[in-house]
């Protein structure tokens, strides 16, 4: 969550022309990430491959409707942001989905946890 708070402080503070959108963007990815491997961890998966993870994901867990697609177009994009630019319409594309998707897993591993 340190990294979502973080990325919502930049947000706050960066012009539409900032560079600073693709420190936004690894810093939520990175805190999907992490709710992601938490959730599989949780059921004995573990692995550090994030296309196996979003996969499973998607397998796993298809209450939760995660997209495919769209988890697989953030791994690229993560992937490849360093030698890229990430705008602020870059952000605005997934800003939505991707705090829902932080917040749906969270929301998940706190119900697991509290079956616990």
């Amino acid at each position: 969550e340190s990294s979502i708070s973080v990325a919502r402080l930049l947000c706050k503070n960066a012009t539409k022309q900032s560079r600073e959108w693709r420190v936004v963007f690894k810093s939520y990815y990175e805190a999907l990430a992490f709710f992601s491997r938490s959730l599989l961890n949780l059921e004995h998966i573990f692995t550090t491959n994030d296309q196996f993870m979003f996969a499973a994901l998607c397998v796993k867990y298809p209450g939760l409707e995660l997209e495919w697609e769209f988890l697989e177009n953030l791994r690229v994009k993560y992937e490849s942001v360093d030698g890229e630019e990430f705008t602020y319409d870059d952000w605005k594309k997934i800003e939505l989905q991707l705090n829902l998707y932080c917040s749906a897993l969270k929301k998940e591993i706190e119900l697991r946890i509290s079956k616990i």
